[in-house]
Order: C-alpha cells, then structure tokens, then sequence
C-alpha cells in the first residue's frame, strides 16, 4: 500500500521534479499533474519519463511549482505551527 513519505516533502523542497506512485492522499498537499507527477504502473512511469524528458520545458514549470509549494506550504515551521494550532497552543517567536 502507497503513502505519504517524507521524501514526498523533501524532493520538490530541494527543487527537484516529483515523480511518484499515485496515492490519493498526495492531493491534499500538492495539484497532481502541475506541481507534482504522479503514476500507477511501472510503463506509466516510463511513458512519463520520456514525455518529461522530451518536454524540458512542461518538467521545470512543474519542478518550480512543486518547489514554490513545498516551500509555501510544507515547511517544518508551517507544520509545527499546524500541529500547535491544532493542540490550541500560542507560540510567540
């Protein structure tokens, strides 16, 4: 079964181009198909990296998007501050 894993934060934060399994729950954190990309069969992944590779161009928009994502919104500060707000705790830097 495919889940949430940290390298699904720390790839597009390092600036690199997502390619991973399709899990459903990745919608939550990024817009599938234009800051990340996703497949479900092996082929699918290979058809992807050919048509990515052909298409320099649609890779690094989605590259950059992921990347101005993850550092918007999955930051370990946003998510502490999530995980306070969440327990109802004030944090004052």
């Amino acid at each position: 079964k495919r889940h949430i894993r940290l390298r699904d934060f720390e790839i597009p934060m390092s600036g690199g181009l997502m390619m991973t399994g399709y899990q459903e729950e990745l919608s939550l954190y990024y817009e599938i198909g234009k800051e990340i990309v996703c497949y479900d069969t092996p082929e699918e992944l290979l058809d992807q990296c050919r048509y990515y590779l052909e298409h320099d161009d649609e890779a690094e928009a989605i590259r950059l998007a992921g990347l101005k994502r993850a550092l918007r919104d999955h930051t370990w500060a946003n998510r502490f501050q999530q995980l306070f707000d969440h327990m109802g705790l004030k944090v004052t830097s």
